[in-house]
């Protein structure tokens, strides 16, 4: 009996130690400078209590970044996963180029988000994208938008390339989640008369709510944390309307070499990351596991 309590324990034992051996030393040492003096260098000079957290809640840009990076992280998980599952479902049928129309769906996801950021940071170019050239075309009249200049049409346009990354991710956990549907339970609901819609809502849906709910919990995390898109488009502007906690982390500490108050701002992310995971798990939990 104590052997078999703990061999879950000792299966993921090599994975938490490795965790713990790449995370471990350098989260401890972000809490020890967010409660510390810190040179220009990032070094620790002394203990400094929660004057780094007062001169983070102090700076009139924190609240205006809390709010956009939830607009960015919603912004993109919503859409994203409504098209992972319709994308999914087309993929999950049998029809000829299948192969191909899933690696054209998973491609974008094997290349590198900077690279893929630079293109469409040319596409939304005003004057010299293909973007505004398109829509000129469609209304028949000229059209010089700065969509990257713009705050609101900046921040559209980085969660549009967002959900665009984040498609193919989810759309393979949601194709490896509905192959695994078993086909009688399908065959049964349609011939008790059940259509595709009422088919996918009570059957298929149910059981693959567990990975959804996994794919969800993971693009929250990354999505969150995400750097590369919003930096290699925008860089946070214009006048900070994209700036989400990674960007503005990134300033805080590589342009005003403010490490303190960039280590308060990891903590106090990390935190609310932790918040935000036990509970949408404990809201999942009931309904999924």
């Amino acid at each position: 009996m104590a052997r078999h309590r703990l061999a879950p324990y000792a299966a993921v034992a090599p994975a938490a130690v490795l965790l713990l051996a790449a995370f471990g030393l350098p989260l401890a040492q972000v809490f020890v400078l967010a409660f510390s003096r810190a040179t220009r260098g990032g070094d620790p000079v002394g203990f400094d209590g929660i004057t780094n957290f007062l001169r983070l809640f102090a700076d009139p840009l924190f609240p205006r970044v809390i709010i956009q990076t939830g607009i960015w992280s919603v912004g993109i998980i919503v859409p994203a996963t409504i098209l992972s599952i319709a994308v999914a479902l087309a993929l999950n049928e049998r029809f000829p180029g299948r192969s191909v129309a899933r690696a054209i769906v998973f491609a974008p996801w094997a290349v590198s988000f900077v690279f893929v950021s630079i293109i469409w940071r040319l596409i939304l170019d005003r004057y010299f994208g293909h973007f505004n050239e398109l829509l000129s075309l469609l209304v028949g009249a000229p059209v010089t938008t700065a969509w990257l200049a713009e705050p609101t049409t900046a921040m559209i346009s980085v969660i549009w390339v967002g959900v665009t990354l984040t498609i193919p991710f989810t759309t393979i956990v949601l194709l490896a989640g509905l192959q695994a549907v078993p086909g009688e339970l399908l065959e049964a609901a349609s011939l008790d008369g059940a259509g595709s819609v009422a088919r996918f809502r009570y059957v298929t849906l149910p059981l693959i709510q567990p990975v959804l709910a996994v794919a969800t919990l993971v693009n929250l995390l990354y999505i969150f944390n995400s750097f590369p898109i919003i930096w290699t488009m925008t860089g946070g502007g214009p006048a900070n309307a994209t700036d989400t906690f990674a960007t503005y982390l990134y300033k805080i500490a590589f342009t005003d070499l403010d490490f303190g108050k960039a280590a308060a701002l990891s903590v106090l992310g990390f935190g609310l990351l932790i918040l935000i995971s036990v509970a949408y798990m404990r809201r999942t939990a009931k309904d999924v596991f």
